[in-house]
């Protein structure tokens, strides 16, 4: 049964007489190797993954498909920020933990808690996520996520990975201890119970994107252990299988 090619993106993966996954569309197979984004760049200029492979191409017909969670890479960024923005709309601290709080919290001047405890005086308050800039994204490097509740977490998080999908090349220095927090934080139950399913989804989206990025793939690949369940599961079959050809 033919699968989900990785370059074009067409249901026209199939084991080739050598053993190994072939696309009879772009000539992808398991064993090509280089930057994923780059072969689909050249299938889109040439209708070939290597423009050396083009004499064992075709072009696709009315039968083929591509399943409706694939996009190229390129694509992703500007679809994933309308579906973060979507998702997590409204979404304010709403009495959590801060990044100043945290801070504080971290040299023993405030006390830990949790989402069900109240903010102290002076603090849970803040405006949208949409509103917060790069540079108060910075101010903390590491992002003392272990010292942040749910609530706190669920309003930086849309924050950070948009900033991310914006600049590719240039992710928050925080990003990887975030991501980290996503798979084995003690928060972590919270949080996902504090997220609605269409924010669970489009977390899960951006985690499967960003397993493909230069600077933080191990970490959302690890990530997607406890988030990809929230993916259509024929597509994170897909991506794991990929990331294992990687």
């Amino acid at each position: 049964m033919a699968s989900t090619c990785p370059c074009c993106g067409y249901d026209a993966l199939e084991a080739s007489a050598a053993g190994a996954a072939l696309c009879g569309i772009c000539a992808w197979d398991e064993r090509s190797r280089g930057d994923l984004a780059e072969l689909q760049r050249s299938f889109a200029r040439c209708g070939s993954s290597d423009p050396a492979l083009a004499a064992f191409t075709r072009k696709p017909s009315a039968l083929d498909v591509r399943p409706a969670w694939w996009l190229p890479l390129d694509d992703a960024p500007r679809h994933l920020i309308a579906l973060l923005e979507e998702a997590f709309d409204g979404v304010g601290l709403d009495g959590g933990v801060s990044f100043d709080e945290a801070e504080r919290i971290d040299d023993y001047a405030l006390p830990a808690r949790t989402e069900l405890d109240p903010p102290p005086s002076g603090f849970g308050e803040g405006p949208p996520w949409l509103e917060l800039t790069r540079f108060e994204l910075d101010r903390y490097p590491t992002g003392n996520f272990a010292f942040q509740d749910a609530r706190g977490l669920r309003f930086h998080l849309p924050a950070f990975l948009r900033a991310h999908l914006r600049d590719l090349d240039h992710p928050p220095a925080a990003l990887p201890s975030l991501l980290c927090t996503l798979h084995t934080g003690h928060q972590l139950a919270a949080l996902r119970a504090l997220l609605t399913e269409s924010q669970r989804r489009a977390v899960a989206h951006y985690l499967a994107f960003a397993a493909f990025t230069e600077d933080v793939a191990e970490e959302a690949f690890d990530a997607l252990d406890v988030w990809g369940g929230d993916l259509d599961p024929e597509h994170f079959a897909h991506l794991r299988g990929v990331r294992r050809g990687c």
